[in-house]
């Protein structure tokens, strides 16, 4: 009920109807600190301010003449020491979008916020604020965002499609702190969380997971920050032989691509990694999941990863319904005895 509690000003289900309304951005402008773009009428950089210990990057917004939400892709660098604060001002009040982006990750990340279209009524100002000499904000996408309708078949519908048609949860665009996975099942299905939070990890590390018992299926699922992509993530179940995981490649019109010096590309933020796992590979009570990253050149390895979402996902037999009970059944049979002639 926690969820959907939270989100009513952003998401509402049509009840007992297969269709909900959710968010499709479908206009923006990119502001890039090492590339600044023209001039925008609703979007104008205003000035980036470094004072000491601190500082800030502001952007004057004028909303659209249609209620529209607006949708924030921030893309910077995310150092475990600091804090990145996010607010709206308008000259009547002040809304903090996020006490802090930072996911203490000491890499490059990005994190997607979403401006409700109740408070885009006015002119306002978007303000970063660091804790830091300089400011680590190096990439901002603004897009304009419209509402519609979309035929769903589950009970919990995305909160928001993005225009690259990747569902985002409330739990992806409010800026907080993830919260950790719940357990969910359905029918034989049970999606059990390994991890609870972001966790630093060298490039080969483990992971112990209890069964009670061996299921027919097992998928395997983890985000993972700061592994190239000419880099791989190998599990290794119980001792058995390694089987790559599948990794995640984000659509190029991803504001969080960032260019290296050398010609080369990163993404900035989690990249979801997957596999099978054999079920004859699963044992009951603790099985240990090795996990390594590996490359062709191993200098491209990174001395540390971060994960965060490490997930196993087991199907079940299904539970067969018992027999109703059965009465016994009398059945009359007519006689094979031939009838006396009177």
């Amino acid at each position: 009920m926690r969820f959907f509690r939270s989100c009513l000003f952003l998401f509402i289900a049509v009840v007992n109807l297969s269709f909900a309304e959710t968010i499709t951005p479908v206009t923006g402008y990119v502001w890039d600190a090492a590339h600044p773009s023209p001039a925008n009428p609703s979007f104008q950089f205003q000035a980036i301010t470094e004072n000491g210990a601190t500082s800030r990057l502001t952007f004057q917004i004028t909303p659209a003449t249609i209620a529209q939400d607006l949708v924030l892709t921030i893309c910077f660098d995310d150092f475990d020491t600091s804090s990145l604060k996010v607010s709206w001002q308008t000259p009547t009040a002040t809304i903090v979008l996020s006490q802090n982006l930072n996911e203490g990750l000491n890499a490059s990340h990005h994190r997607v916020l979403l401006i409700d279209r109740n408070f885009l009524n006015t002119p306002g100002v978007l303000l970063f604020e660091a804790n830091r000499p300089h400011i680590p904000v190096w990439r901002v996408a603004f897009e304009w965002a419209d509402r519609i309708e979309i035929p769903t078949v589950t009970p919990n519908p995305p909160l928001m499609i993005d225009f690259r048609s990747q569902p985002l949860s409330l739990r992806d665009i409010t800026g907080a702190q993830p919260d950790p996975l719940d357990d969910t099942w359905s029918r034989s299905i049970i999606t059990a969380p390994i991890t609870t939070k972001v966790e630093k990890v060298s490039t080969a590390f483990s992971l112990s997971v209890p069964l009670q018992s061996v299921p027919r299926q097992a998928r395997f699922h983890i985000l993972v920050s700061g592994l190239p992509f000419d880099c791989n993530l190998m599990l290794s179940a119980n001792g058995n032989t390694e089987i790559p995981c599948q990794a995640e490649v984000p659509d190029l019109t991803s504001a969080a691509y960032r260019e290296n010096p050398s010609n080369t590309w990163d993404f900035a933020g989690w990249r979801k990694y997957e596999c099978l796992i054999p079920a004859e590979d699963l044992q009951p009570n603790d099985n240990i999941f090795y996990l390594r990253a590996t490359a062709t050149d191993p200098n491209l390895l990174p001395t540390k990863l971060n994960i965060r979402d490490a997930l196993l996902q087991l199907r079940f037999p299904e539970k067969q319904p018992s027999p109703p009970p059965t009465e016994p059944v009398v059945v009359t049979q007519p006689s094979t005895d031939t009838p006396s002639t009177p």
